[in-house]
């Protein structure tokens, strides 16, 4: 019987660990295919507690991939589970998940109240990842709000906590954040500076869906600075890398900006590569359902003749 639950234990551990590699280059239906197959075998197997880790990360990944209703389903799920048998840590951290689900479909106060509860967890255990990855998304939570001077307060803390503990991709992660709360204060150069760096440690990382995440930020700076040539260049390599990674949303808002880049130089946009994405079609769609429609509190999009900051994509939630 010890072998068996060995055996049981490698397959899943196996399947978390293929999906959690997937994930961190921004493959997200690769990753969702490896936590599926996770989830499967821990419920076959009947293990409550890996059933909710599965469920953990497949609502990471729907986050990532702007499916918020999904992400905030399975992270309930999950928090059911943890609180069942007791598991503090990966309570902390499935909150701080369904805050950014939350915050992304405009339940603000609901969002806060996650956030708070992760941060009160993981303050009580000491665990230092869990309070810098929280008070980023506070900042974001404040930045969405219209409170740019508080959000900045918070995500700096959270800055200089990563530093300390030398978390490069999350303090990246951070850095977005801070550069998009500069760009609503119109500090667009030193938005750009910050981005610029988010953009080094996300390429030595090697995950393309957040290079071009940093990429579109740097698109926006350098229009909004009149550098478009520099516009075009982070443009072009932001859908690139987002297309790779299948994220509609983010493609069809990096869209629009190059629609702006064309409208500086007088010329149209090229079509589509994804019809999700046409121009003239609303950013905020879901990439579950493929809708044109926008549906999402967070869209920030009105039209593809808007300014390109109308068509920044939310900055990154820091989802554990």
């Amino acid at each position: 019987m010890a072998v068996r639950d060995d055996d049981d234990r490698l397959t899943f551990v196996g399947l978390l660990q293929l999906g959690t590699v997937a994930e961190k280059r921004g493959e997200f239906a690769l990753a969702e295919k490896r936590y599926t197959a996770a989830r499967r075998h821990a419920t076959a197997v009947g293990n409550d507690l890996w059933v909710a880790r599965a469920l953990h990360n497949l609502g990471a990944v729907a986050q990532s991939r702007g499916e918020f209703e999904t992400a905030i389903g399975h992270g309930r799920a999950a928090l059911e589970r943890y609180r069942e048998h007791g598991e503090r840590m990966q309570e902390a951290k499935v909150r701080a998940n369904i805050g950014n689900g939350l915050t992304r479909l405009g339940e603000f106060d609901d969002a806060e109240a996650q956030y708070r509860r992760a941060l009160d967890i993981d303050t009580e255990i000491g665990r230092d990842p869990g309070i810098a990855g929280t008070l980023t998304n506070l900042g974001d939570l404040e930045r969405v709000r219209g409170n740019q001077e508080t959000a900045l307060q918070y995500l700096e803390r959270a800055e200089s906590l990563y530093r300390r503990i030398g978390d490069e991709y999350r303090r990246s992660i951070c850095l977005n954040n801070i550069g998009t709360v500069h760009e609503n204060l119109g500090e667009f150069e030193a938005a750009r500076e910050v981005h610029e760096e988010a953009y080094d440690i996300r390429r030595a990382v090697g995950n393309d869906h957040a290079t071009g995440i940093s990429e579109h930020n740097l698109a926006v700076c350098a229009l909004e600075l009149g550098d478009v040539a520099a516009a075009e260049s982070y443009v072009r390599d932001s859908l690139d890398h987002l297309e790779r990674a299948g994220d509609v949303r983010s493609v069809a808002l990096t869209r629009n900006v190059l629609a702006d880049v064309h409208r500086r130089k007088g010329r149209r946009t090229r079509p589509s590569r994804n019809s999700n994405a046409r121009s003239g079609s609303c950013p905020g769609g879901r990439t579950r359902t493929r809708s044109n429609t926008c549906s999402t509190n967070s869209c920030r999009c009105s039209s593809p003749s808007a300014t390109p900051t109308a068509h920044r994509r939310s900055p990154d939630a820091d989802a554990a």
